[in-house]
């Protein structure tokens, strides 16, 4: 999943080694549902740039425990 998901993200495409890979270890529907997981981080991703959503007041820590 990880090899998939870096080219994906860093080139909007995998190869067909990976996706032979993602496709016999993790079944169509899953290879389906992680596209489409990675596709809303990207949109989460634009819409928090896009708007500048800064972190909560008084929190220096954008993952707390």
């Amino acid at each position: 999943m990880h090899r998939f998901a870096v080219e994906m993200l860093t080139t909007h495409e995998v190869c067909d080694e990976t996706w032979s890979h993602a496709q016999a270890v993790l079944g169509m529907r899953c290879v389906v549902d992680l596209v489409g997981v990675l596709g809303y981080h990207g949109l989460i991703s634009m819409t928090i740039k896009a708007f500048r959503i800064a972190l909560p007041e008084g929190s220096d820590d954008p993952f707390p425990a």
